[in-house]
């Protein structure tokens, strides 16, 4: 029998794509765990559960970084380059242990004035310190 006259030895079944569109919200891990507080442990809701339990375990073990820094938006004053005191140093700070690819190069300028104020820099951090800003 010719090739293309041969019956088939096996037929392919139509096959289903579900597309799922997923987002990314921005929660603290404070917004998690009302989230995770407050959703009943049902049937439905248990994927949900799980996938927010593992990501505040990851989040709070360091496993998964904060996406960014979301301090409230800008004064028309910061936007405009006059003033650079949006941030609390404590926040930035913590955002410098953290996750430092986050901040501005005059946020990191900042964080490192205020760790060579405070003797928080090791020996060869002041001495770069001291040489970058003598110039």
């Amino acid at each position: 029998m010719e090739p293309s006259k041969r019956k088939p030895t096996h037929t392919i079944q139509p096959y289903r794509i579900t597309i799922m569109i997923k987002y990314r919200p921005s929660l603290t891990l404070d917004e998690i765990n009302v989230i995770l507080l407050h959703l009943p442990n049902i049937a439905e809701h248990r994927a949900l559960i799980n996938k927010l339990n593992i990501f505040n375990l990851k989040a709070k073990h360091g496993i998964t970084k904060p996406s960014h820094l979301a301090l409230g938006k800008p004064s028309i004053e910061t936007q405009l380059g006059f003033s650079t005191e949006d941030h609390t140093i404590e926040t930035l700070m913590d955002a410098w242990n953290s996750n430092p690819s986050i901040l501005s190069h005059s946020q990191i300028e900042r964080i490192q004035h205020y760790r060579y104020l405070n003797d928080l820099m090791s020996p060869e951090e002041e001495s770069r310190y001291e040489q970058h800003h003598s110039n």
